[in-house]
């Protein structure tokens, strides 16, 4: 059952705690839609202290394990607008000298569309995101941790530069919570190759740093955490900061399924947990109706290019300048009055 859950996901970009956004498609056909999850499973024996970079052993014997499952759906309503919802399912272990307590729940149910701003040179992708829990924290708990718990908005902007061969992407935007927690900037870079027979390869970095300081004392958000993850700041953190590398092989089984195998390492941070995830998914997108328009195409990427055919040259944007229309007669007439003119003159 677990290596069913594991297969029905996908990592184009893998939630970290608080959840990283997800790439939405370089382009996609009005009618089009999508299917896909997220599964990450992460574990960690220490926390990044309060100097960037440097992190400590949790007390011996202590050590967390989380293992998350976020499927969502994505239709688009036309070239430009796209939706997309979903869920998350997680499950943490939390081992102590004492004891091993476990918890799994349904932790959030999410929103949000994207809006293709510019299709030339660059896609301009922005993004919203809302996101309610279904499960919400309590700060006198003692049950381990399956995510932050509380609600938060995201908004932000995708940044897409798709090649024959490679895909170059970005991301930066703005992480908003609720019940206090600190609010952060987020951003990732990455690029993905195409190979031979299907196969890619990619990687890239992604993070976020807090820019608006948490409304409750660290004293506060750390009783939780000892109490509920045998100290673990993967979740609750106070005023966390986290840089992470991941890397990823992926195959496309045919036109429409993408699988990826990936791994992350944390690589620095503030008051967050230190470890390592393994990732495995696959993601599934439907063709949608080329009918309806012009498909927009850019050359064949890693990503979902290839789906769309015929190919349809882009339509042009220059201005064009209308054609001159000329009535002989009136030109007649100021040929005539330009050479009176001439003989008055004489």
């Amino acid at each position: 059952m677990t290596l069913i859950l594991i297969l029905l996901s996908m990592m184009s970009s893998v939630a970290l705690a608080g959840s990283l956004p997800e790439s939405p498609p370089s382009i996609w056909n009005p009618g089009s839609y999508g299917v896909s999850a997220t599964s990450e499973l992460f574990t960690s024996n220490a926390n990044y202290g309060e100097e960037r970079g440097s992190y400590s052993k949790l007390e011996e014997g202590h050590s967390i394990t989380v293992f998350e499952t976020r499927p969502r759906a994505r239709y688009a309503f036309t070239h430009a607008i796209s939706a997309f919802a979903g869920t998350s399912f997680a499950q943490t272990k939390a081992v102590d000298s004492d004891t091993e307590k476990t918890s799994a729940n349904l932790t959030e149910v999410y929103g949000g569309f994207d809006w293709q701003l510019n299709r030339r040179w660059w896609r301009v992708v922005p993004e919203f995101e809302f996101s309610y829990p279904v499960t919400a924290t309590d700060p006198d708990q003692t049950v381990p941790l399956t995510s932050d718990g509380v609600w938060f908005m995201r908004a932000g902007v995708f940044l897409f530069k798709p090649y024959k061969r490679i895909r170059f992407e970005s991301y930066l935007g703005l992480h908003y919570p609720g019940e206090g927690l600190a609010k952060r900037f987020n951003y990732s870079l990455a690029s993905e190759v195409a190979l031979i027979r299907g196969f890619s390869i990619g990687g890239g970095v992604y993070g976020y740093e807090t820019i608006v300081s948490d409304d409750k004392t660290q004293a506060e958000r750390t009783r939780t955490t000892d109490r509920a993850n045998a100290g673990s700041q993967r979740f609750w953190a106070y005023d966390p900061a986290l840089l992470e590398a991941r890397a990823w092989v992926g195959f496309r089984a045919d036109r429409a399924f993408t699988f990826r195998l990936g791994y992350g390492k944390t690589i620095n941070g503030v008051r967050t947990a230190e470890g390592s995830s393994v990732l495995l998914s696959i993601a599934f997108s439907s063709p949608g109706d080329k009918s309806r328009g012009r498909a927009i195409r850019a050359g064949h990427t890693v990503e979902d290019e290839e789906i769309i055919e015929p190919e349809v040259e882009a339509p042009r944007e220059e201005f064009e300048t209308e054609p001159e229309v000329v009535d002989p007669e009136l030109f007649d007439q100021q040929q005539r009055k330009t050479k009176s003119k001439l003989e008055d003159r004489q």
